[in-house]
């Protein structure tokens, strides 16, 4: 069953096929030179590039980490849907650029009955992937080779 993540590019939502997905790669350049690649089982590479202008991109290896990171949760994601629900996260509805935190041991959940200020449900959250500006990245363009 062919998957697919709708992503939210150049303000349209893109249903972006993840079936056969075997490498993702995201190239930190910063400004509207950042982009990630999806290589695909066939040899096809599927680029997605950030919107123009400075500081739209991701400036360092660790952003293209998250990035990556990010990516491969949304395909891992999208599998885990209903074989009557090819798109993830929902017809109509774009992914969000985010990333799951690291997993917690379970010696790290607070006891009932304990200060709720020192949970570490917020450290269990997704987190948003920022552009260089501190803002969400926003995705320009795709193309296909």
């Amino acid at each position: 069953m062919v998957k697919f993540v709708n992503i939210l590019i150049g303000g349209a939502i893109t249903p972006i096929n993840v079936e056969d997905v075997v490498t993702v790669a995201a190239t930190a350049s910063g400004g509207e030179d950042s982009t990630v690649a999806l290589s695909y089982k066939s040899g096809k590479v599927l680029t997605i590039q950030v919107e123009a202008g400075a500081g739209k991109g991701f400036g360092t290896t660790a952003t293209a980490a998250q990035v990556e990171k990010g990516f491969w949760g949304a395909i891992l994601d999208a599998y885990e849907m209903p074989w009557n629900l090819p798109v993830y996260p929902a017809p109509g509805r774009a992914w969000t650029a985010a990333y799951d935190n690291d997993p917690v041991d379970e010696v790290d959940y607070v006891t009932q009955g304990a200060d709720p200020r020192d949970t570490k449900f917020a450290d269990k959250q997704p987190v948003t992937i920022l552009n260089d500006d501190n803002e969400v990245i926003v995705w320009g363009s795709v193309s296909i080779s």
